[in-house]
This record gives structure tokens, sequence and C-alpha cells, in this order.
């Protein structure tokens, strides 16, 4: 053989040596993991056995405790049966008073309603009376019917202190004012151009005036002051004559006068032509003269002015 072949060999022997070698550690590793493996298993089995035996022990001393308990639960209620009958009565007495404190809350609740309910129910009553009163006592007197036209002339007027015509209630006490007035634009709305409280049969120096321009005076104690020299004779009408037909006046053209408001003040103006005859025809009458009278016809109305403040 020659030196190649032999170290060829040398070298193949080495291999299998080393392959060897490595297969019996191999096995040794295997080997001992297994016998690792088996202490582990027998350990465990060890470890379950020991559990199981104590868990039956322990659930033999858990029966027996519980045995214990029980008896000794049955001795104690033997002997504390009547601390349980006065518990009982305890609890009785207690639900007693919760509901007496409830019932309490219950009848001041109750009170509170009816004391609501009957203040509600007098109030409604109050009203009911109030409107009873205002419909049998106030609305008559302001819906019923308007004073007549009367046919007399008797009188003469009575002047107003004018701090007085702002009193509502002196008017009403002395002249039924409220009912005056109402009833005197009653009648201007059917037609007439000038009234007075006389017509109506009130001794109250009040007159109204629808002018030409149509604005409606409403003139407390009327004065003329002056008046022009001019005079023209008129065809007036008056309910006072006792035939339904116009009569001729001498009036003059132009006036002076001077009067309150319903608010109690005082104005001085001049009127001419058909308002000037107009208030000289209610001046008249407020001073208690008439165009029926064959006397007065042809007198100037100069003679019946009186002085008015």
């Amino acid at each position: 053989m020659s030196e190649k072949q032999a170290v060829k060999l040398l070298d193949l022997s080495k291999i299998k040596d080393k392959t060897k070698n490595k297969e019996k550690k191999e096995k040794t590793k295997s080997l001992e993991k297994e016998k690792k493996e088996k202490k582990k298993s027998l350990e465990q089995e060890e470890e379950e056995e020991e559990e199981k035996q104590n868990n039956d022990k322990t659930k033999v001393v858990g029966k027996e405790e519980k045995e214990k308990k029980h008896k000794t639960k049955s001795v104690k209620k033997e002997e504390n049966q009547p601390t349980l009958r006065k518990r009982k009565s305890y609890l009785k007495k207690d639900d007693n008073i919760v509901n007496v404190s409830y019932n309490q809350e219950e009848m001041a609740k109750f009170i509170k309603k009816v004391v609501i309910r009957s203040a509600i129910y007098i109030s409604l009553i109050v009203l009911l009376i109030w409107f009873v009163y205002s419909v049998h006592s106030i609305i008559p007197k302001l819906y019923r019917d308007p004073y007549p036209m009367v046919r007399n002339l008797n009188s003469i007027c009575i002047n107003v202190d004018p701090t007085t015509i702002l009193d509502d209630q002196y008017m009403n006490q002395e002249f039924d004012f409220t009912h005056l007035r109402y009833s005197m634009s009653h009648h201007m709305n059917e037609g007439l151009e000038g009234i007075c409280a006389l017509h109506l049969g009130v001794p109250l120096c009040y007159c109204m005036l629808k002018t030409v321009d149509n604005q409606w005076l409403y003139m407390f104690n009327t004065n003329i002051t002056g008046s022009s020299e001019l005079t023209v004779l008129n065809e007036e009408y008056s309910n006072f004559c006792p035939q339904d037909e116009f009569i001729a006046v001498e009036r003059t053209e132009q006036v002076w006068i001077t009067f309150h408001t319903e608010k109690g003040l005082k104005i001085k103006n001049i009127f001419d032509g058909f308002d000037a005859y107009n208030l000289q025809h209610l001046v008249d009458v407020s001073n208690g003269n008439s165009i029926c009278d064959s006397n007065k016809q042809e007198t100037i109305y100069n003679l019946y002015v009186t002085n008015y403040n």
C-alpha cells in the first residue's frame, strides 16, 4: 500500500471513531433525560397522592367541625329562645313606631291638601259673590235705560265747583252723573246737536254740544261773557213746546263763552254762526228759559246770562 492510501485509511478510522463517540454521547444524554422525566413523574404522583390524602383528612375534619357547630347552634338556640322572643317583640315595636311616623306624615300631607283646596273653594265663592253683586248692582247702573226727555222746564241748573267735577263719588251721589252722561250721549246719537241736563230733568249746569266740525264739547258752568251787535232770526225746536214746530228766535251772530271741562279746566272760546245759535239756546235752557214762552221769543239771550264762575 502506498502512503496516501494509508493516510486515507487513518482518516476514515478517525471519522468513524468520532461518529461513534457522538452516538454514545447522544445515547447517554437521552438516557439521562428519560431518567429525569421518570423521576419527575414519580415525584408528581407522590405529590398528588399526598394532596389526596390531605384533602380526605380535611374533608373529615370539616365534617366533624360542621357537626360540632351544628350541635353548638342547636344548644344555643335552645338556650336563647326567650331572647329571640324578646327580639321579635322589639322588632314589632319598631315596626309600630315606623307605621305611626308614616301615618303622621300622611296626615300632614292630607291636612295640607285640605287647606289648599278649602282656600281655592273660598276664593271661588268670593269671586262668585262679587260677580253676582256686580251683575245686580254695577252693571244695571251702566246699562239701564237712558233718562227720557222731559216736557216741562220748571227749574234752573246748579253750578258745580270745579274741584268736585273729578270726584266721581260726589257726582254720582248728587246727580247720578255716570248714567246722566250716558243718557245725554244716547240722545245726542239719535240726531240732536245740543243737550243739557235739564232736558232730562236733572238740575245740573252740564251741557253737550256737537259743533259744525263734528267735535263734541262737554261743558260745565257755561257762561256767555260777550256777544256781537249783529243779530239774526233763527228757527229753533224745543221739546218743551207743546206743539212740535219750529219757532223763530233772535240770536246774535257771535258769542264769547267760558266753561269748565270734565277735568275741571276753565276754557275761554269764541263761537259764531250755527254753533253760536246752539250755545245761546243751551244757555237759555240752563237758566230755566224756553223758546216756547211767547213773551220771551223776541228777547235777546243777554237778559238770561248768569254769572258762572
